[in-house]
């Protein structure tokens, strides 16, 4: 708890002193004697690189999205100057967004979301919430598949749910207490009227090793984490939590299919703003995400390798989206009684 109390201090502190600092925007101010219109009309965007911050470390699922971001608004042209990806990772993520939410009215640097940018704000471990940011785009939504080893004796979902009733029960492998995984599993539990024995691991590769192994029954992953062993035969996947089956597995049931219409949990990972940014860039960037959306570079390069959901929504449709989004971890952490 002291922990907790001190992370959140300290980025309150961070933030304070950068809203100090962020208040000198690189947007010029109307010229005196200009009208508000005139200066809006005058202004151009971009005429320098833009930055693409990853709140993450390198390496991890937001920042190969980020990179492949950059580099394929490059490859189409889709704005007149790059985007140059960084990396700001601590708290969850709490250190970068409080470094762009502090950039008021400065289009010159822009951000990747994930299910920190909401998860942090809801447990009480950062001061910064999504109506912090201008949304500029929703992009693509992370779906999970719930899996199995191959020489598993569960032939499918409704295998699990009857054995979590008996005296043996069935075991779900997950990295956290917050993990998407444990909410499909909550979801699951208060569907099925049921109980899994949670077993925590620090990452996804000892969870892995663990599932491979058996000593857990089954874990939620997203799908580029597991296609290699399910095309190799290690891994069988029982059912998608997802409205739709994923191309690449056809022959997978959706969780709705499977008798549970009510576990599912897609997670939009899309690109926000500082807030009081132009409203020319917010249309410039708004254009190039929507071209991106379109391409084949990222819809072949990126979604499909990926195995993601093409889920483009605008600057005002990603706005609407967003408080949903952290009322349904609200929801989620609240039947799992992380919070009140």
């Amino acid at each position: 708890m002291r922990k907790k109390v001190y992370i959140a201090l300290l980025i309150v502190l961070l933030v304070g002193s950068m809203l100090l600092a962020g208040c000198q925007s690189n947007v010029e101010p109307p010229v005196e004697g200009e009208t508000p219109a005139e200066g809006e009309a005058a202004f151009e965007f971009p005429t320098k690189p833009i930055e693409l911050l990853v709140p993450m470390g390198a390496g991890g699922g937001s920042d190969v999205m980020a990179r492949t971001i950059a580099a394929t608004i490059d490859e189409i042209g889709a704005l007149p100057e790059p985007l140059v990806v960084s990396n700001m990772e601590g708290a969850s993520g709490a250190i970068g967004w409080s470094h762009v939410a502090a950039k008021t009215g400065d289009p010159y640097i822009i951000s990747t979301t994930s299910g920190s940018f909401f998860t942090a704000n809801i447990l009480g471990n950062s001061p910064i919430k999504y109506d912090m940011f201008q949304p500029i785009a929703s992009l693509a939504k992370d779906v999970y598949l719930l899996c199995v080893r191959s020489g598993s004796s569960f032939d499918n979902l409704q295998d699990l749910v009857d054995a979590s009733k008996t005296s043996q029960g069935a075991r779900l492998g997950s990295t956290s207490l917050t993990s998407t995984g444990r909410i499909l599993t909550a979801q699951l539990e208060k569907a099925a009227d049921t109980t899994f024995t949670f077993v925590p691991f620090e990452g996804g590769g000892d969870l892995m090793v663990a599932l491979l192994g058996g000593h857990i029954d089954f874990s939620w992953n997203n799908p580029s984490e597991v296609l290699g062993q399910i095309e190799a035969g290690e891994i069988r996947a029982l059912a998608v939590a997802s409205p739709e089956r994923l191309e690449k597995l056809p022959d997978v049931p959706t969780t709705a299919e499977a008798g549970y219409p009510d576990v599912v949990f897609e997670l939009p990972r899309g690109v926000v703003a500082p807030l009081g940014i132009p409203e020319k860039a917010i249309k410039v960037l708004e254009q190039a995400f929507y071209e991106l959306s379109q391409s084949k570079e990222w819809q072949e390069g990126y979604l499909e390798k990926m195995q993601l959901t093409n889920y483009y929504m605008n600057a005002e449709e990603f706005s609407k989206e967003l408080p949903i989004l952290y009322q349904r971890y609200e929801d989620a952490f609240r039947m799992l009684e992380l919070i009140d």
